[in-house]
C-alpha cells in the first residue's frame, strides 16, 4: 500500500510502501527506518508518533454502538482535545492535543523535533493546523502547508464534544477543507499543489488500537477554555447530563486590543460601528470583532476578563444538574472569590461565594473547585463578591433550563442582555468641580458619580454630547421577522437601575423575574435594578430594519447638561432589505401620547402626569412558577424588622443595617463560627456602630416561618436600595410605597412610611428598632397581605421612604448575607448575616482548605 509521510529526520515529505509490517521509504536512499505496529487491515493507518493504529468510521452511529464498534475491532473509542483547536487524524503540526482513551487511560506521544514543520514556515498563516488526515487508505492528507484546515473560521463550523469522560463522536458541520497536498520535492523544502476536501454533515467515529496512558491537568482545561473564550465541557451540562462541568480563568485585560495568535497586540479606534486598526484603518472580520473586548471604546479600559471575555462566558445548564466550576486567580495582585447568584446551594452553603463568610478568597495564582445544585431554575448569574471588583467586569449569565416545561413560559432558548455601565469618578471634569449628586423625578438619589456610558454584554457608545457619540461598535440581536424571542436582562450595573425598551415594539411581555415564571404581563417597557433579573418575550413584528434595545439610566436633568444616559444593543432583522446599520442614531423613545405606558418595576409609585405612564409593581404580580409553594408560608410567623439606610449625622452617614456597619469576618464565619467577633453590644437604637451584625434564626415553634420586614425610612434615607438574601427565593407579600404627589410624581416631603404605617422608637429617627404603629398588625398579621399568588425573587428594590414585606421558610442551613446589591452601598456597610439554623449545619472542612 502507498503512502505519503512527513519525514522529520530531512524535512522533506516522502512516499512509502507498506510491506510485511515494515515501512520503506521511497527516497533516493531506500533506508529501512523501523518496524511498524501490525494493524487489522489496510482501513487502520499506523501512527508512528503515538505508536498506535488508527482508523475513522463515516458512519452516523449512538454512543453504544460507537464504543462497540470499536470493541469489535479489538480497539478503543479514542477521545481528541485540543488547547488551539481539534483535528481528525491523530497527528498536528505541534503538540497541542491531549489523547485520551475513553476509559480514563493515556495515549503518550513525543513532541515535534526542531526540524518538523511549524505553523509559520512558508508564509502559512499564523494559527493555521497543518495535519495529516487519514479517513480512507487512498486519502493523502499530510501535516504541512495548509491554509484554514481544522482551523475555527469563518470556512469552517465545528462542534465537538470535549469531555473526558464520555462519548467522543465528531459532527462536523458544513466543513470545507482548503489546503494543500504535499509531494516529494528533490530540494529542503515541500512544494504543494491546491486541493480541495468537502465533508458536509458527517459523523465520525474515531478507533484506535493499543496504546498506554494519558491524563489532562486542569491546567490545560484551564488553557483550553482561556483560548477559546468558552466555559463548559461540550458533552457535559446537556439534558440528562448528570454534570455540568467548567472552567473559568480570571485575569486583568485592557480594552480596545487586538492580541492576535504570535503576533503583536494591535491598538483599536471605534469607526462607523466597527471597531479597526488603529494605525492602518483595516477592518477585521466578524468572528475576531466578535471576540474583542471593546467597553466603550472611549480609551484603554482595565478590566476583568473571564476566560478572556467581558462579560465571562454564558454558563448553561439544567434544572437539579450537579455544577461543577473550577476557577483559576490570574490576577497577580488580588484576591478574589465568585457567588452564584440565585443559586439557592441548599446543603451546600459553603459554595456559595462569600469573602469571609462561606469562604476565605481565592489568593492570586490558586485554583478552586466549586460544587453545588444547579436549582431553581431561569435566569442568574456569577459575579464577584469581594470589594468592587463586579464593577470591572467579573460577573457571566448563568442559566438554568427547566427539567420539565409545564407551565413555564416559552421558548427557553434566548438572548442574554447583560446590562452596566462605566463610571467616571466624583469629579466633573467640565467644571472642575465635585459632581453633584443625581436623583429621580420622585427625588430619590442615584450617585456621586459621573454615568460615563452604558454596556449591554460589554459593549456600548460614549456619548460627547446628547446626541454625539464615538461610533463604538454595539452587540448585535440578528431576529428573524414574526418570530416570538425570549430576552433575558441581568442587571450587573454598579449602582443605576435602568429603563429598557425596544425601539418601536410595543407590547413586551414580562414572564419571569429573578428566574421565577411569573404571569405574563404586556408592558411598554420595565426597570431593573442592580441584581434582578427580568426575562421578556420580543414579537418581531415590525417593518425589518435595524432598531436599538435601550437601557436609560432614571436620572433627569441630564438634557439640560447635554448628556445621554443609556446603554444600546442593536436588533437586526435578517429579512431587512437593507444592510445592517451598526452606528445608527440614538433611539426615540417609544410615543405614550395616544396609549398610555406601562412600566414595570418602577421604584416609585407615580410617573409625573405629563409623561402619560403608569407603573405596575410587585403588588400587581401574580406567581406563575411550578416551584412556588404558597402554603408553606401562610399562616403566624416570627417577624423581623430591617432598615437599610445611610442614617447618623453630617459627615458621618455609614450604610447600615438598622444603624448597624457590617464589618466583615476575619476568619470564614460559616467554618469557623466560634472565632467570629459578633459582638454588637455598643449599638442601640439611639447610636450608630460598626460591628459583624448577625441575626441567628433558629427553629421558631410557628412552623419555620419568617417574615422580614426591608424597610428604608428615617434619617438615614433618601436613596432606593435593591436588597438581595442569599439562599432563598422569597415571596413578595406587600410594598408599601411612601406618599407621592400624584401630579409630578415627587415624594412628598416627609411623607415615608415612619409617618404612615411605622413607628420608629428612637429620638434621632434613624428607625434601628422600627415597630408597626398597628400592635395587632405584628407577628406576621399585616392586613393586605397577597395570600393568593405571592410573586417569589431573590432581589428587590425598597424604595425611599417605602417598605417591602418578604416570606420565606426557613428551611436552609447556613450563614446567608442579606444586603444591598449597588456595590458602593454594600461595601460601605450596608449587610448583615442571616445565621440560619445554626444547630443543623453540617460540618465543613472549608476553613482550613488551602486552594491549589
Amino acid at each position: 500500500m502507498r503512502r505519503f509521510f512527513y519525514d522529520n529526520t530531512n524535512g522533506q515529505c516522502a512516499t512509502f510502501t507498506i510491506e510485511d509490517g515494515i515501512i520503506i521509504y521511497e527516497n533516493t536512499l531506500g533506508n529501512f527506518f523501523y518496524r511498524k505496529k501490525d494493524c487489522l487491515d489496510s482501513s487502520y493507518e499506523y501512527i508512528w508518533q503515538l505508536d498506535i493504529c488508527i482508523t475513522f468510521h463515516a458512519t452516523k452511529l449512538s454512543w453504544n454502538a460507537s464504543q462497540q464498534r470499536c470493541a469489535d475491532d479489538g480497539g478503543h473509542l479514542l477521545e481528541i482535545t485540543g488547547l488551539f483547536g481539534w483535528w481528525i487524524g491523530g497527528t498536528d503540526v505541534y503538540q497541542e492535543g491531549i489523547f485520551r482513551w475513553m476509559d480514563g487511560a493515556h495515549v503518550t506521544y513525543t513532541n515535534w523535533g526542531s526540524n518538523e514543520p511549524d505553523n509559520l514556515m512558508y508564509n502559512v498563516i499564523p494559527g493555521a493546523d497543518c495535519m495529516r488526515y487519514g479517513f480512507h487508505p487512498k486519502a493523502k492528507w499530510y501535516n504541512y502547508c495548509w491554509k484554514a484546515a481544522m482551523k475555527l473560521s469563518n470556512d469552517l463550523d465545528i462542534r465537538v464534544p470535549s469531555t473526558l469522560s464520555s462519548l467522543w463522536i465528531v459532527e462536523l458541520v458544513q466543513l470545507r477543507f482548503l489546503g494543500y497536498e504535499c509531494f516529494t520535492s528533490n530540494t529542503n523544502y515541500m512544494r504543494c499543489s491546491t486541493i480541495k476536501f468537502y465533508l458536509l454533515s458527517m459523523l465520525y467515529v474515531l478507533s484506535i488500537l493499543d496504546g498506554s496512558s494519558a491524563q489532562p491537568t486542569d491546567t490545560d482545561w484551564f488553557d483550553y477554555f482561556l483560548k477559546s473564550g468558552t466555559s463548559c465541557k461540550l458533552n457535559t451540562c446537556r439534558k440528562n447530563d448528570p454534570i455540568c462541568e467548567c472552567y473559568l480563568t480570571i485575569e486583568y485585560d485592557l480594552s480596545m486590543l487586538y492580541k492576535g495568535f504570535g503576533s503583536p497586540a494591535i491598538f483599536l479606534k471605534p469607526q462607523n460601528g466597527t471597531a479597526v486598526n488603529f494605525n492602518t484603518g483595516e477592518k477585521f472580520n466578524e468572528k475576531i470583532e466578535d471576540s474583542f473586548i471593546l467597553t466603550d471604546g472611549f480609551n484603554l479600559q482595565k478590566v476583568i476578563s473571564i476566560n478572556g471575555r467581558f462579560p465571562g462566558p454564558t454558563i448553561t445548564s439544567y434544572e437539579n444538574q450537579n455544577m461543577i466550576v473550577h476557577v483559576r486567580n490570574l490576577m497577580h495582585t488580588d484576591c478574589m472569590t465568585i457567588h452564584w447568584h440565585g443559586m439557592h446551594q441548599r446543603s451546600t452553603p459553603e459554595e456559595d461565594g462569600v469573602a469571609f463568610i462561606t469562604q476565605y478568597p481565592i489568593l492570586p495564582g490558586q485554583n478552586q473547585t466549586y460544587k453545588f445544585k444547579a436549582f431553581p431554575f431561569g435566569t442568574h448569574f456569577y459575579h464577584a463578591h469581594i470589594g468592587d471588583q463586579r464593577t470591572m467586569g467579573l460577573y457571566g449569565p448563568l442559566i438554568v433550563i427547566p427539567e420539565g416545561f409545564q407551565q413555564v413560559s416559552q421558548p427557553q432558548e434566548g438572548n442574554n442582555v447583560f446590562i452596566a455601565k462605566l463610571l467616571w469618578g466624583d469629579y466633573d471634569r467640565k467644571t472642575g468641580k465635585a459632581y453633584n449628586v443625581t436623583n429621580d423625578h420622585s427625588g430619590a438619589k442615584y450617585s456621586r458619580f459621573r454615568f460615563h456610558s452604558g454596556l449591554i454584554n460589554g459593549r456600548g457608545r460614549y456619548y460627547s454630547s446628547s446626541t454625539e457619540n464615538n461610533e463604538a461598535p454595539l452587540y448585535k440581536f440578528i431576529v428573524e421577522k414574526d418570530q416570538k424571542y425570549r430576552f433575558r436582562v441581568i442587571n450587573a450595573a454598579t449602582m443605576y437601575p435602568f429603563h429598557v425598551y425596544v425601539e418601536k415594539h410595543r407590547p413586551l411581555y414580562i414572564v419571569a423575574s429573578d428566574g421565577r415564571e411569573i404571569q405574563e404581563e404586556a408592558t411598554e417597557s420595565f426597570i431593573i435594578h442592580p441584581g434582578e433579573r427580568i426575562d421578556f418575550m420580543l414579537h418581531t413584528d415590525n417593518v425589518p430594519s435595524t432598531y436599538l434595545l435601550v437601557a436609560e439610566s432614571l436620572e433627569v436633568g441630564i438634557e439640560q447638561r447635554n448628556e445621554y444616559h443609556a446603554a444600546e444593543a442593536l436588533i437586526f432583522y435578517k429579512s431587512s432589505p437593507t444592510v445592517i446599520d451598526l452606528n445608527p442614531p440614538k433611539a426615540d423613545t417609544n410615543n405614550c401620547n395616544v396609549d398610555a405606558c406601562k412600566v414595570f418595576n418602577c421604584p416609585f409609585e407615580y410617573y409625573p402626569e405629563q409623561e402619560n405612564r403608569y407603573c405596575f409593581n410587585f403588588n400587581n404580580v401574580a406567581s406563575n412558577d411550578p416551584n412556588s409553594q404558597t402554603d408553606e408560608i401562610k399562616g403566624k410567623a416570627t417577624e423581623l424588622f430591617f432598615n437599610f439606610g445611610f442614617p447618623g449625622e453630617k459627615g458621618y452617614t455609614p450604610g447600615s443595617v438598622n444603624g448597624h456597619q457590617f464589618r466583615s469576618p476575619i476568619v470564614n464565619a460559616l467554618a469557623q463560627p466560634n472565632q467570629v467577633d459578633y459582638n454588637c453590644r455598643f449599638c442601640n437604637a439611639s447610636n450608630i456602630c460598626k460591628c459583624t451584625y448577625s441575626v441567628t434564626i433558629d427553629r421558631p415553634k410557628d412552623n419555620n416561618i419568617y417574615q422580614l420586614v426591608l424597610t428604608n425610612i428615617g434619617n438615614g434615607s433618601g436613596w432606593s436600595h435593591p436588597i438581595h438574601l442569599h439562599g432563598h427565593s422569597f415571596y413578595i407579600m406587600k410594598i408599601g410605597f411612601g406618599k407621592y404627589d400624584i401630579t409630578t410624581g415627587n415624594i412628598i416631603s416627609n411623607g415615608g412610611q415612619d409617618t404612615i404605617d411605622i413607628i420608629c422608637n428612637d429620638k434621632h429617627g434613624y428607625c434601628n428598632d422600627a415597630k408597626w404603629r398597628n400592635e395587632s398588625w405584628s407577628e406576621g398579621k399585616h392586613p393586605d397581605l397577597n395570600w393568593k399568588d405571592p410573586p417569589q425573587k431573590d432581589t428587590i428594590i425598597v424604595p425611599t421612604g417605602s417598605y417591602v414585606i418578604i416570606r420565606f421558610k426557613a428551611d436552609n442551613p447556613g450563614v446567608w448575607f442579606l444586603h444591598c446589591h449597588i456595590d458602593l452601598h454594600n461595601t460601605n456597610g450596608m449587610g448583615m448575616i442571616i445565621n440560619e439554623l445554626p444547630e443543623l449545619q453540617r460540618n465543613t472542612d472549608e476553613g482550613n482548605k488551602i486552594f491549589t
